[in-house]
């Protein structure tokens, strides 16, 4: 299994869990190819909405930054994982950037798909996604099922709803995280 991680938390915000999370990546390394990327660390704008990678240069993204390597690895990947703290209730804002960037990766053409129209998928691999947060020990009902809503609609694009999870990182549970990537 191909598994793209892509690590919005900074190091020095979450050290132990960050360290964890590094450590169950390295860990599902022993039998699968895991590529982590860090946000903190990348160069990676946000989307202008110009349309680009859609019509003028078909997948290529008008900024030529880091997400070309978060591209190439996803679009090999079987499974995709955004790691993010809660931010004004929401994912942070660079994960955010990030998965809007990600539609350089569907057609600008829509297809109906439950009743409602979804963009199809530019190559034939569609890796499932992952959202896991990190920070949040006690989370609310709304949050989490706003959260799960959120990376369903992703989903309903990117690989049209076959897989999807949301899981609320706690230390000491880093077997259990890389155990629901691989049962994903």
């Amino acid at each position: 299994m191909i598994i793209t991680m892509v690590n919005g938390i900074a190091e020095n915000q979450y050290p132990d869990e960050s360290n964890e999370i590094v450590s169950a990546a390295e860990s599902l390394k022993t039998e699968h190819q895991v590529n982590l990327f860090n946000l903190n660390k990348l160069d990676v704008h946000p989307c202008s909405g110009c349309w680009t990678c859609w019509i003028k240069e078909p997948g290529r993204c008008v900024y030529d930054d880091d997400m070309t390597d978060i591209y190439r690895s996803t679009v090999k990947s079987d499974v995709l994982i955004w790691i993010s703290q809660i931010k004004a209730g929401f994912v942070q804002s660079d994960i955010r950037m990030a998965t809007e960037r990600m539609f350089a990766l569907l057609l600008p053409h829509m297809m109906e798909l439950n009743g409602e129209m979804h963009h199809i998928p530019r190559y034939e691999k569609q890796p499932k996604l992952g959202l896991v947060i990190v920070g949040e020990s006690e989370h609310d009902l709304e949050q989490e099922e706003i959260l799960k809503e959120y990376m369903y609609r992703l989903s309903l694009n990117f690989n049209k709803a076959s897989g999807n999870f949301v899981h609320y990182f706690e230390l000491g549970k880093g077997k259990e995280l890389a155990d629901e990537i691989i049962n994903l």
